[in-house]
């Protein structure tokens, strides 16, 4: 706790601020907020910092970890979101989009709307599996594609599913995947 506190109060200083936000994401298990921290260019990086720092104070003191990581989860999702709005920021943060939210990315709205209906980190995972699943049925190849390699990476992906087979193909995989499994015999 006494490094959490500590990298809490690193976020106040410019010198210290990217690594103190790693630390914070690292440890509260908010993966997007790490890759954040290591990876947005400083204007970015400052912006979402100043949002979390605004909003910090109403994380209970002894500092409750869970809390403090869904805060940073989602305001770095909120600032991502809002940075696509901008052209000359998109580029800067699409990446880290597609990395954390698979092919629900395609659609940033979609993604922050998602994690304001979640009510923490896990919530708002589960929310983007079940995204990603959906999107096994879209019509684009690419959509599909990008949310199967979202999932595979997850070990999430169903099996024998081929985003690119015929609509009967995947029809089958994805029945088969959603099928219970058969209870041994006792």
């Amino acid at each position: 706790m006494a490094g959490l506190a500590s990298a809490e109060t690193g976020l106040a200083r410019p010198d210290l601020v990217r690594n103190s936000l790693a630390y914070l994401a690292d440890e509260t298990g908010a993966r997007l907020a790490a890759d954040a921290a290591l990876s947005l260019p400083d204007v970015l990086l400052t912006r979402f910092v100043e949002d979390v720092r605004k909003d910090a104070p109403s994380i209970p003191s002894p500092i409750d970890s869970k809390a403090l990581g869904w805060l940073l989860e989602k305001k770095a999702c909120a600032n991502l979101v809002a940075s696509m709005d901008r052209e000359e920021e998109a580029a800067a943060v699409s990446g880290l989009l597609l990395l954390h939210a698979g092919a629900v990315a395609r659609y940033p709205a979609e993604v922050q709307e998602l994690a304001e209906a979640a009510t923490d980190i896990d919530s708002f995972h589960a929310a983007l599996v079940r995204e990603n699943l959906a999107f096994l049925e879209d019509n684009s190849p690419s959509a599909r594609v990008q949310a199967f390699d979202w999932l595979a990476v997850r070990a999430l992906a169903p099996a024998d599913y081929d985003p690119l087979g015929t609509p009967s193909e995947r029809r089958l995989a994805l029945e088969k995947a959603s099928e219970p499994a058969a209870e041994e015999p006792r």
